[in-house]
């Protein structure tokens, strides 16, 4: 339904009790262990992301970017098992009995663009799938520089990134 509605409120309701917490990503749980936290809060795990992604993420406050640009592709088992012959250590999330998700940053980083610059534009050093303005780069520009990244990830692994961000038409 993306262009066809605007969101113009929107009610949540929270609890302050009985809550799931998923701290399986790796580094989550690797700095909770780190931080001797085994039992970890809200606000714990809260605090644990903030500094992960800090440290991984440039500050658009001194470097222009976008965020994640693509979203991490959703292949089914036998794609997956394709790209296991040839790469051995790819990382993966299953997500149902025959859907495995793989992170975006490492297909990109696998096809040579962590840190790569061109012109105006390139992605971050310490993460692939952060595009940055490195001066004056058009839209143009970023968005010539996503499709070579796209390009070179379906050319190696036949997997098509999605954009995550939005793309506007002049």
């Amino acid at each position: 339904m993306k262009n066809k509605y605007i969101i113009s409120n929107v009610t949540f309701k929270l609890t302050k009790t009985n809550h799931k917490l998923n701290y399986s990503y790796e580094p989550l749980k690797n700095d909770l262990m780190n931080n001797n936290i085994h039992s970890p809060t809200i606000n714990d795990i809260s605090k644990s992301v903030i500094k992960i992604r800090s440290s991984k993420l440039p500050n658009p406050k001194i470097t222009g970017n976008c965020g994640s640009f693509f979203k991490n592709p959703i292949i089914n088992k036998l794609e997956f098992k394709k790209i296991l012959e040839n790469q051995k250590e790819v990382p993966f999330y299953n997500i149902s009995e025959n859907e495995i998700k793989i992170p975006a940053a490492w297909l990109i980083e696998k096809c040579g663009f962590k840190g790569k610059k061109e012109g105006n534009t390139g992605t971050h050093h310490k993460h692939a799938l952060i595009i940055i303005n490195h001066g004056e780069a058009s839209g143009n520009e970023i968005f010539n520089f996503s499709q070579k990244i796209k390009n070179a990830v379906l050319r190696k692994f036949n997997i098509l990134l999605e954009e995550e961000v939005n793309i506007i038409d002049n």
